[in-house]
């Protein structure tokens, strides 16, 4: 028989502990979860690096060629996020890390505990169905896919 769960790591996007995050769903999640575990602690992963300027890059570009990349799917950032993040949740040695919504963060997590993954949804589900993962280049639409799967696109 396994060993019991009494210690949650929860990972979202957001923060969970803020309602309005996310519409509240990583929120209302770890309210469920807090009312069945004795612990979980919160971790969300830092910020795109230079999200703002790279954004701006990405709008020319795609005005240029007509085509998109978004922004915040490299490989090494996407490692060095989850580096950051997993650091964190090592240190509160859970007995489970849940995962809500960060495919491609978790993709890339390193942690002794075992990994319970929630999502609504995948990227082929979402591309061109919303705004940001529409009109994506084929190099945009590999490293996406590859970061969902915790790979790294090779160039075209």
């Amino acid at each position: 028989m396994g060993k019991a769960v009494n210690r949650i790591a929860f990972l979202a996007r957001v923060d969970p502990n803020n309602i309005r995050g996310w519409s509240g769903v990583p929120y209302h999640m770890v309210q469920e979860l807090r009312r069945r575990f004795e612990s979980v602690d919160c971790f969300h992963p830092p910020p795109i690096m230079a999200k703002f300027f790279r954004s701006h890059l990405a709008q020319r570009r795609a005005a240029l060629m007509g085509k998109r990349v978004r922004v915040g799917n490299l490989r090494p950032e996407l490692m060095y996020r989850a580096w950051t993040v997993s650091r964190r949740i090592r240190a509160v040695n859970p007995d489970a890390v849940f995962i809500a919504g960060t495919d491609d963060i978790g993709a890339f997590l390193s942690v002794d505990a075992p990994i319970i993954h929630h999502s609504d949804a995948t990227f082929a589900v979402m591309r061109n169905y919303y705004p940001g993962f529409s009109g994506l280049s084929r190099y945009g639409v590999r490293l996406a896919i590859n970061a969902h799967n915790g790979r790294s696109a090779k160039p075209i």
